[in-house]
């Protein structure tokens, strides 16, 4: 009997392009998933009704389909949620982000199950949760490959898109760093995978990318009982999950990526297949805003599929 695992995605007024990943996922990896759960951060209800329509339960048949919306705006900012207090948290840090949030959104912390993918790991039976974004196009049974690399490991933790090598100082001489070379066991530095000091401002970097990943739940809880960090979170002046990669590797938990040279990641899956993340429609990368565009997705559904889910 083939192994099943639960997936997780965030959703955020992009249904089209999240269903789009998902008949992607479907596609090549149907057997291997039980159940997805989309966890909204607070879009109108006509969004959320999309994934819940007659028509995309039937395409999806064999996957139970369970939604939820955030009961406040999380966004893409750090959050502290009450009586979890991470080791590396100041006093004086804590006041004022809380402070912003008050004068911002007028509210203080945030609940347990507003940080992303926190709800799917509180309610899933499954050994593995997949984490994936809502740009995502598969090509290949990814999924199979990770399970499979993953139930190699004597104490597996997280599995996956391995490093944010486009802002790490690390990329350039003289140290080279790429996933491969990490995946040799050969690391820029003593620190690795703390990345500040005097050749960066970046305290934190180096992760599995959360857009496609294969996470341990007993790593997940284990890491929130003993360290007080959510996977989802922004700690300690890094990206999703950059600072629990750090706390995995410190408390002996395996990581991996199967396919760390770009051109053999790239048959199995697509990373902001449109030609922008899906970050960049809110946020200015660097490169400007990018426009969501549903109707280039809906045709590609067309083209692929042979039908429209929106």
């Amino acid at each position: 009997m083939k192994m099943k695992v639960d997936v997780a995605i965030q959703s955020y007024m992009k249904p089209e392009s999240l269903l789009y990943a998902l008949m992607t996922l479907k596609e090549h990896s149907e057997d291997l998933i039980d159940a997805v759960y989309i966890n909204d951060d607070c879009s109108p209800e006509e969004v959320l009704n999309k994934y819940t329509s007659d028509k995309v339960t039937s395409y999806f048949g064999k996957w139970k389909i369970f939604v939820r919306k955030n009961t406040h705006r999380v966004g893409w900012t750090q959050e502290f949620v009450l009586g979890y207090w991470p080791r590396y948290l100041k006093l004086r840090a804590l006041l004022a982000n809380e402070k912003r949030k008050l004068l911002t959104q007028h509210r203080l912390f945030c609940r347990r199950r507003n940080i992303r993918y926190q709800w799917a790991l509180d309610v899933t039976d499954k050994k593995y949760l997949f984490t994936i974004h809502d740009d995502m196009e598969f090509g290949k049974n990814v999924l199979q490959e990770y399970i499979a690399y993953a139930e190699k490991l004597t104490k597996p933790g997280i599995i996956g898109d391995l490093g944010q090598c486009w802002v790490c100082p690390y990329q350039q001489k003289p140290y080279f760093c790429d996933p491969a070379k990490i995946m040799q066991g050969r690391y820029p530095s003593e620190i690795w995978p703390v990345t500040d000091g005097e050749i960066s401002s970046a305290m934190r970097v180096c992760r599995i990318n959360e857009w496609s990943c294969l996470l341990s739940v007993e790593a997940a809880k284990n890491i929130l009982k003993t360290e007080r960090v959510f996977f989802g979170n922004y700690d300690d002046h890094g990206d999703v999950g950059a600072y629990w990669f750090d706390r995995a590797i410190a408390l002996g938990y395996s990581f991996g990526d199967p396919f760390p040279n770009k051109e053999e990641r790239l048959n199995y899956y697509v990373h902001g297949w449109q030609g922008f993340s899906g970050h960049s429609v809110w946020v200015d990368q660097g490169v400007g805003k990018s426009s969501y565009n549903k109707e280039i997705i809906e045709q590609r559904m067309k083209e692929k599929y042979g039908t429209i889910l929106s």
